[in-house]
C-alpha cells in the first residue's frame, strides 16, 4: 500500500442512489499539460478543490475550452 496514493477516479454515492464521478486535480492537471495547455494546467492546479466533480471541474474550464467529454476522454471512457 502505498501511503498518501489516491485513486485517480472514484465514484461517490449521493442521497438520491447516483453517483457523482470525481477526480484528483492532479489528475486534471496531468491531462491538461499532456494536451499542451500549461497555463491552464497552472489555473486548474491553484483553483481546483481535491477530488474535483467531473462536470465541476469542466464547468470551470469551460471557458478554457475543455469540455466535460474532453475530460472523460483523456480519463479513457467514452462520452
Amino acid at each position: 500500500h502505498l501511503r498518501g496514493w489516491k485513486p485517480r477516479t472514484q465514484l461517490t454515492p449521493q442521497p438520491n442512489g447516483g453517483f457523482v464521478v470525481e477526480v484528483t486535480r492532479q489528475h486534471v492537471v496531468d491531462i491538461l499539460r499532456k494536451a499542451g495547455m500549461f497555463e491552464d494546467a497552472e489555473r486548474a492546479a491553484s483553483s481546483l478543490p481535491d477530488p474535483v466533480d467531473i462536470d465541476e471541474a469542466a464547468a470551470l474550464l469551460g471557458p478554457y475550452g475543455i469540455t466535460r467529454d474532453f475530460l472523460i476522454s483523456r480519463l479513457g471512457g467514452s462520452p
